[in-house]
């Protein structure tokens, strides 16, 4: 931990995990650990990294053998990173991005070193590339997608909700229950309120409202139905069924009733139920729309995944497009060469 995350915030995550030791302490551990051997690099990664983002930027040299940072420049400049290469004339590969300044110091500095793209752009290079081809084809996407749906008799499939946002409020659910469950024993070995807050890495504010609340907060605003309305709920219903579907008109013959609640809660009441009207009314129109054809940076996601990583729907659909536009099926055909190498 003190290696990884420092003294104090060494010190805090030992406390989360009931092992209380101070920052100074494990400062001390870090001075006293052994300095492994260093080992001349030669394979070596080159990107930047930003001082602030935008304004101003670094450099990071990495060992790619041994998956190690070498040194920090101050600067994102070629003559600093052709510097640094001369004093280690043992370096064989260079890997970088597409920089101009980056491929310059690489020439400089190690001139008889090979230059490749490392991974992250090649990757996101092919992501770009696929893009631009699906957009040179958006007939054909079109296309495809009236196949989708003649063959599915024109019923459009709802979007799916997307797996990514679901895992998200899940795992954002399951910590907030873990922060709650640490709140309750801190509270119950006698902990103040300041002092949990600091242990948790939350406001103090936070943990008082939590454990005023009896539990970490849903973030979804229940339904609480009017306690004067309910008793003419089946009145309301009745009278929306047979035309009359205007707020204030309900209101005042609610009154008559004796309805003693205001004019604004019949009003809500009413845009509620006309929401799910319209709702109603447009579900046969949804049913006949067509399948949707996927936007240009889905259908290259598409493109660039495995078979078996994608349903067996928009399997159907790449074979449709494909069939509409080979280029495509070409495109994503594995060459045969070695790695590609810049410089």
């Amino acid at each position: 931990m003190a290696l990884v995350a420092g003294g104090e915030p060494g010190s805090r995550l030992a406390h989360r995990l009931a092992m209380p030791v101070s920052g100074d302490t494990l400062l001390r551990m870090i001075r006293s650990a052994p300095v492994p051997g260093f080992v001349a690099p030669t394979i070596v990664g080159i990107d930047d990294w930003a001082w602030r983002r935008g304004q101003r930027y670094g450099t990071i040299i990495c060992d790619l053998e041994r998956n190690r940072v070498l040194d920090l420049l101050p600067d994102r400049n070629a003559d600093s990173v052709a510097d640094w290469l001369k004093r280690w004339p043992g370096i064989k590969v260079v890997a970088r991005d597409r920089a101009g300044v980056y491929a310059q110091g690489a020439r400089r500095g190690a001139p008889g070193a090979i230059q490749v793209a490392d991974r992250w752009h090649l990757l996101s290079g092919l992501g770009e590339a696929l893009r631009q081809a699906v957009g040179r084809h958006r007939s054909a996407v079109s296309a495809a997608a009236k196949i989708m749906a003649s063959a599915q008799g024109a019923q459009a499939n709802p979007a799916p909700t997307s797996p990514g946002l679901a895992k998200l409020r899940t795992d954002r659910k399951a910590g907030r229950r873990e922060r709650w469950e640490e709140i309750c024993q801190l509270d119950k070995l006698g902990h103040p309120t300041s002092s949990i807050a600091e242990l948790v890495g939350v406001t103090q504010r936070t943990v008082q409202r939590w454990i005023a609340g009896g539990g970490e907060p849903e973030h979804v605003r229940p339904h609480i139905q009017s306690h004067l309305l309910g008793p003419f709920e089946e009145w309301l219903e009745a009278r929306w069924r047979s035309g009359h579907q205007v707020g204030q008109q309900l209101w005042r013959e609610l009154k008559e009733l004796g309805y003693k609640g205001s004019r604004n809660t019949v009003a809500r009441w009413a845009a509620k139920r006309r929401t799910r009207d319209d709702a109603q009314a447009l579900e046969p129109q949804r049913q006949r729309s067509a399948w949707k054809a996927p936007s240009r940076r889905r259908c290259a996601w598409y493109m660039g995944q495995a078979p078996d990583q994608i349903d067996a729907e928009h399997t159907l659909f790449l074979d449709h497009l494909y069939a509409q536009a080979p280029q495509l099926r070409e495109a994503m055909r594995e060459p045969e060469m070695a790695a590609p190498v810049i410089g």
